[in-house]
């Protein structure tokens, strides 16, 4: 667990102001990847991954549009959708087990087609915009440019062109809270921001 501790730490050390957004996110190029904290959990270690999906100034429309999302879509069965201030998050946690097998690329997967999915149609319908800007894809496959397919190996089916976050620059709001670069947990969490959680399966 102390390799993802210090990619983590890692990653957030490369980062610097010209990386930031003009309201204060970091964009991360395809070559990194939005890991945000490792916090212990009741399984030992949980590994939370969090991206910006959206920048939105309606927040009723915003809840409506995810409960929308959700029944017609589904949801991770590990993830969720919530509204943080004017900003919707995508969360995917992974405990126990799952841990040893390359959380990572599962969490990452699972998150970035979220975001760039997601993102387009929540800024789209609450007067917003998106935070996952998604790049040309000729090849069809999820993260072709960068090497990256979908957790079993092969071509993620449903990344059509220009939608694959494998090509995408990733917003992500760095917690400058306790549970930041693996720090301990934030008991209040991101349920205090929440306005909406959707479950379900992708």
């Amino acid at each position: 667990m102390r390799m993802v501790e210090t990619y983590v730490e890692h990653l957030v050390a490369e980062l610097t102001d010209a990386d930031r957004t003009e309201d204060g996110a970091f964009i991360l190029p395809t070559r990194a990847r939005p890991v945000l904290d490792v916090v212990p959990g009741p399984a030992g270690t949980t590994l939370r991954v969090r991206v910006r999906a959206a920048v939105v100034h309606d927040a009723e429309a915003t809840a409506e549009v995810l409960a929308a999302l959700n029944d017609a879509n589904g949801w991770l069965p590990y993830g969720r959708l919530y509204l943080d201030g004017g900003t919707v998050v995508v969360e995917e946690t992974i405990a126990g087990a799952w841990i040893d097998f390359d959380p990572l690329r599962n969490a990452v997967y699972f998150v970035d087609w979220a975001a760039c999915w997601f993102g387009q149609e929540l800024a789209a319908a609450a007067g917003g915009r998106p935070a996952v800007v998604p790049e040309e894809d000729t090849t069809g496959q999820h993260g072709a440019a960068t090497g990256d397919v979908a957790p079993d190996g092969h071509a993620d089916p449903h990344a059509p062109p220009g939608r694959d976050p494998g090509n995408t620059q990733v917003a992500l709001a760095i917690d400058d809270g306790p549970t930041a670069a693996g720090g301990a947990p934030d008991p209040a969490g991101p349920e205090r921001a929440a306005a909406a959680n959707v479950a379900g399966y992708l």
